[in-house]
Protein backbone atom coordinates (compact mmCIF):
# COMPACT_ATOMS: atom_id res chain seq x y z
CA UNK A 1 0.00 0.00 0.00
CA UNK A 2 3.05 2.28 0.65
CA UNK A 3 4.25 1.42 -2.33
CA UNK A 4 1.59 2.48 -4.22
CA UNK A 5 1.36 5.70 -2.11
CA UNK A 6 4.62 6.61 -3.17
CA UNK A 7 4.62 5.87 -6.85
CA UNK A 8 1.60 8.32 -7.19
CA UNK A 9 3.19 10.84 -5.50
CA UNK A 10 6.34 10.55 -7.87
CA UNK A 11 3.79 10.63 -10.78
CA UNK A 12 1.92 13.63 -9.47
CA UNK A 13 5.56 15.48 -8.08
CA UNK A 14 6.41 14.52 -12.30
CA UNK A 15 3.25 16.27 -13.53
CA UNK A 16 3.65 19.49 -11.79
CA UNK A 17 7.38 19.45 -12.49
CA UNK A 18 6.93 19.50 -16.30
CA UNK A 19 3.92 21.84 -16.00
CA UNK A 20 6.37 25.08 -13.95
CA UNK A 21 9.07 24.24 -16.70
CA UNK A 22 6.82 24.28 -19.62
CA UNK A 23 6.16 27.93 -19.00
CA UNK A 24 8.54 30.70 -19.99
CA UNK A 25 9.05 34.20 -18.09
CA UNK A 26 7.59 36.80 -20.21
CA UNK A 27 10.27 39.24 -19.98
CA UNK A 28 9.94 42.04 -22.74
CA UNK A 29 13.56 42.36 -23.40
CA UNK A 30 15.69 39.23 -23.93
CA UNK A 31 19.37 39.42 -23.80
CA UNK A 32 20.51 37.97 -27.53
CA UNK A 33 19.56 41.58 -29.09
CA UNK A 34 22.62 43.22 -30.86
CA UNK A 35 21.52 47.20 -31.20
CA UNK A 36 23.04 49.00 -33.43
CA UNK A 37 24.15 52.29 -32.14
CA UNK A 38 20.98 54.76 -31.77
CA UNK A 39 18.77 52.66 -31.65
CA UNK A 40 16.37 51.39 -28.54
CA UNK A 41 14.02 48.69 -27.77
CA UNK A 42 10.51 49.04 -26.50
CA UNK A 43 10.19 47.39 -23.30
CA UNK A 44 7.18 48.12 -22.12
CA UNK A 45 4.52 50.65 -22.66
CA UNK A 46 1.47 52.19 -20.77
CA UNK A 47 -1.81 50.93 -21.39
CA UNK A 48 -3.11 54.03 -23.09
CA UNK A 49 -0.28 55.13 -24.54
CA UNK A 50 0.69 57.60 -22.67
CA UNK A 51 4.29 56.20 -21.30
CA UNK A 52 7.11 54.14 -23.08
CA UNK A 53 9.92 52.72 -21.51
CA UNK A 54 13.21 51.77 -23.34
CA UNK A 55 15.67 48.70 -22.61
CA UNK A 56 17.79 50.37 -20.19
CA UNK A 57 14.54 51.59 -18.01
CA UNK A 58 14.23 54.89 -19.64
CA UNK A 59 10.69 56.83 -19.78
CA UNK A 60 9.13 58.61 -22.36
CA UNK A 61 5.61 60.58 -21.95
CA UNK A 62 4.15 60.31 -25.09
CA UNK A 63 1.68 63.77 -26.47
CA UNK A 64 -2.24 63.50 -26.56
CA UNK A 65 -2.23 63.34 -30.23
CA UNK A 66 -0.11 60.59 -30.56
CA UNK A 67 -0.98 57.87 -27.96
CA UNK A 68 -3.27 55.79 -30.04
CA UNK A 69 -0.40 55.10 -32.55
CA UNK A 70 1.55 54.18 -29.40
CA UNK A 71 -1.14 51.59 -28.48
CA UNK A 72 -0.62 49.54 -31.62
CA UNK A 73 3.24 49.19 -31.53
CA UNK A 74 4.58 46.01 -30.37
CA UNK A 75 7.39 45.31 -27.55
CA UNK A 76 10.64 44.69 -28.73
CA UNK A 77 10.23 47.07 -31.14
CA UNK A 78 13.78 48.81 -32.22
CA UNK A 79 12.84 52.65 -31.46
CA UNK A 80 14.84 55.77 -32.68
CA UNK A 81 14.88 59.08 -30.52
CA UNK A 82 15.87 62.10 -31.85
CA UNK A 83 15.25 65.75 -31.75
CA UNK A 84 12.08 67.74 -32.78
CA UNK A 85 13.01 70.12 -35.12
CA UNK A 86 10.18 72.10 -34.68
CA UNK A 87 10.13 75.25 -32.55
CA UNK A 88 7.07 75.54 -30.19
CA UNK A 89 6.31 72.07 -30.30
CA UNK A 90 4.82 70.57 -27.60
CA UNK A 91 6.95 67.71 -27.38
CA UNK A 92 11.34 68.00 -27.66
CA UNK A 93 11.92 64.42 -29.01
CA UNK A 94 10.43 62.34 -31.69
CA UNK A 95 10.13 58.48 -31.39
CA UNK A 96 10.03 56.69 -34.41
CA UNK A 97 9.23 52.95 -34.54
CA UNK A 98 11.49 51.04 -36.89
CA UNK A 99 9.28 48.31 -37.71
CA UNK A 100 5.85 50.77 -38.56
CA UNK A 101 7.96 53.86 -39.78
CA UNK A 102 5.45 55.85 -37.76
CA UNK A 103 6.48 58.52 -34.83
CA UNK A 104 5.64 60.23 -32.09
CA UNK A 105 5.98 63.50 -30.38
CA UNK A 106 7.39 62.32 -26.52
CA UNK A 107 9.24 64.22 -23.19
CA UNK A 108 12.25 62.55 -21.66
CA UNK A 109 10.57 61.86 -18.26
CA UNK A 110 12.53 59.78 -16.47
CA UNK A 111 16.01 58.79 -16.63
CA UNK A 112 17.58 55.02 -17.04
CA UNK A 113 17.72 52.49 -14.43
CA UNK A 114 21.23 53.01 -13.00
CA UNK A 115 22.65 49.68 -12.93
CA UNK A 116 21.11 48.37 -15.99
CA UNK A 117 23.31 46.14 -17.88
CA UNK A 118 21.49 48.08 -21.12
CA UNK A 119 22.35 51.54 -19.70
CA UNK A 120 24.98 53.57 -21.04
CA UNK A 121 27.49 55.79 -18.20
CA UNK A 122 29.72 58.45 -18.95
CA UNK A 123 32.86 56.80 -18.18
CA UNK A 124 35.30 59.46 -19.15
CA UNK A 125 34.18 63.12 -20.26
CA UNK A 126 36.98 66.07 -21.49
CA UNK A 127 34.53 68.92 -21.63
CA UNK A 128 37.34 70.97 -23.68
CA UNK A 129 38.43 68.57 -26.22
CA UNK A 130 34.55 67.14 -26.83
CA UNK A 131 35.24 63.54 -26.24
CA UNK A 132 32.98 61.43 -24.42
CA UNK A 133 33.64 57.71 -23.51
CA UNK A 134 30.69 55.64 -21.99
CA UNK A 135 30.67 52.49 -20.44
CA UNK A 136 27.27 50.28 -20.27
CA UNK A 137 26.18 47.64 -17.42
CA UNK A 138 28.13 44.90 -19.30
CA UNK A 139 31.34 46.70 -19.99
CA UNK A 140 31.29 47.89 -23.07
CA UNK A 141 32.97 51.04 -23.94
CA UNK A 142 32.12 53.54 -26.68
CA UNK A 143 33.90 56.93 -27.75
CA UNK A 144 32.08 60.01 -28.82
CA UNK A 145 33.73 63.29 -30.51
CA UNK A 146 31.12 65.87 -30.14
CA UNK A 147 30.15 68.52 -32.62
CA UNK A 148 32.42 71.59 -32.13
CA UNK A 149 29.49 74.05 -31.62
CA UNK A 150 27.91 71.79 -28.40
CA UNK A 151 31.29 71.41 -26.16
CA UNK A 152 30.13 74.03 -24.16
CA UNK A 153 27.47 72.35 -23.59
CA UNK A 154 28.82 69.39 -21.52
CA UNK A 155 31.22 71.69 -19.31
CA UNK A 156 28.99 70.26 -16.29
CA UNK A 157 28.64 66.90 -17.11
CA UNK A 158 30.19 64.10 -14.84
CA UNK A 159 31.35 61.18 -15.00
CA UNK A 160 28.81 58.28 -14.08
CA UNK A 161 25.66 60.08 -15.36
CA UNK A 162 23.51 57.99 -17.39
CA UNK A 163 22.95 59.10 -21.30
CA UNK A 164 20.46 57.52 -24.24
CA UNK A 165 21.96 57.85 -27.85
CA UNK A 166 19.15 59.15 -30.35
CA UNK A 167 19.92 59.66 -34.06
CA UNK A 168 20.48 63.28 -35.66
CA UNK A 169 18.22 62.48 -38.68
CA UNK A 170 15.67 65.42 -39.09
CA UNK A 171 15.68 66.98 -42.56
CA UNK A 172 17.88 69.56 -41.91
CA UNK A 173 20.73 68.40 -40.08
CA UNK A 174 22.70 67.46 -43.07
CA UNK A 175 23.12 70.93 -43.23
CA UNK A 176 23.96 71.99 -40.09
CA UNK A 177 26.37 69.40 -38.95
CA UNK A 178 28.15 66.48 -40.02
CA UNK A 179 26.87 64.37 -36.73
CA UNK A 180 25.12 61.26 -37.09
CA UNK A 181 24.03 61.07 -33.55
CA UNK A 182 22.62 62.91 -30.69
CA UNK A 183 23.73 62.25 -26.65
CA UNK A 184 20.89 62.93 -24.06
CA UNK A 185 21.65 63.45 -20.55
CA UNK A 186 18.33 63.44 -18.23
CA UNK A 187 20.56 64.79 -15.55
CA UNK A 188 21.68 67.91 -17.30
CA UNK A 189 17.75 68.12 -19.71
CA UNK A 190 17.05 71.35 -17.93
CA UNK A 191 20.33 73.16 -19.05
CA UNK A 192 20.67 71.44 -22.66
CA UNK A 193 18.45 68.57 -24.56
CA UNK A 194 21.13 67.21 -26.79
CA UNK A 195 24.38 67.47 -27.81
CA UNK A 196 25.14 65.76 -31.34
CA UNK A 197 28.35 63.47 -31.61
CA UNK A 198 29.36 61.07 -33.89
CA UNK A 199 31.07 57.40 -32.97
CA UNK A 200 34.58 57.49 -32.82
CA UNK A 201 37.31 54.42 -32.46
CA UNK A 202 38.57 54.08 -28.56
Amino acid sequence: MMKRFFQICLVLLSVTTFCVADVTPYSPVQEHFILPQGTQLLAAKGIDGSLIELQDGAQFEIVDADREEVMEWKTNSPLTISANPYWFSSSDFFITNRHTGTYVGANYTAGPVMDHHFTNRIFHIDPYEGEIILIDGRGNQTCWKLDPHDIKHVQCWEKGETVIIGAYDNWYSRFVSSSKFIIVSYENLDFVKFVRANNVPL
